[in-house]
């Protein structure tokens, strides 16, 4: 019972604080960190937490009323304060959020039911990865666990602001490829205070993948591992071709808007 009220006070507190960056942006002391799920938020968090040495209320259970660093899925686009967006492929970002969902429903409790409820598909366990991946599919171009917007949406949403100012954005590559850059030019437009260069150093090599549970460059488990290796491109490897052409078909404006080539 304990558990299940905690749980609802942190999620409670979450849409609060989305609630106020969205409409009451003088009162959020925050910087806002955007993603649709499973595009790197986490690491990208961590990294600007150490740059900018403000905290990370991870399980905040009242409204966060001091500087720090808050991540969001929503889908519409919050200005008037420091806020940016966390850009990742989508075809890798839906490969990842497949062995997510299906490490989820291996193990037992609210989050296992929280992610059948959006991908009943995954309850069938007997079934071929590639069959259960393109139900899945299915399901998660229409409605994923996690977002109230697909992955075309939510780019489209946050890409192309009706008006107001731009948010900056983080491409999950480029951090990978080149942490440093992307790290300084990501606060430079978030308008925030630029950190010396050994405190750059030290938050990437703090929070180097090779370095962090679970998390590996390499080979992965996907059964075991809630998070896996960040790959850029491992989605021509692990999605099925008709996938890939389908993914082609329903999200080939948004991979264009993003920046993304469709092979």
């Amino acid at each position: 019972m304990l558990a299940r009220l905690r749980a609802a006070m942190v999620m409670s507190s979450a849409r609060l604080n989305d609630m106020l960056a969205q409409h009451a942006p003088g009162l959020c002391p925050f910087v806002m960190l955007a993603e649709f799920p499973r595009s790197g938020v986490n690491w990208t968090r961590d990294l600007l937490a150490d740059c900018l040495q403000l905290p990370v209320p991870r399980h905040a259970m009242f409204p966060v009323t001091f500087p720090a660093i808050l991540q969001t899925h929503s889908a519409t686009p919050i200005r008037g304060i420091p806020v940016a967006y966390v850009l990742r492929d989508g075809r890798d970002v839906f490969v990842s959020h497949f062995w997510h969902c299906v490490s989820a429903v291996e193990g037992d409790g609210a989050l296992a039911r929280r992610v059948l409820r959006f991908h009943p598909s995954l309850g069938d366990a007997a079934s071929p990865v590639e069959a259960r991946m393109t139900r899945f599919y299915d399901e998660w171009r229409r409605r994923p666990s996690g977002s109230r917007a697909n992955w075309g949406e939510h780019v489209r949403n946050w890409l192309t602001p009706e008006a107001g100012r731009a948010p900056a954005v983080i491409r999950f590559e480029a951090l990978r490829s080149d942490p440093h850059a992307t790290l300084r030019r990501a606060i430079r437009d978030l308008g925030m205070p630029a950190p010396e260069n050994f405190v750059i150093d030290f938050a990437v090599e703090r929070n180097a993948l090779h370095r962090q549970v679970s998390r590996s460059t390499g080979p992965v488990d996907n059964l075991t591992r809630l998070r896996r290796k960040a790959s850029v491109g491992g989605w021509r490897g692990e999605m099925p071709e008709a996938l890939q052409r389908r993914f082609r078909d329903d999200f080939g404006a948004a991979l264009a808007l993003a920046g993304y080539p469709e092979v």
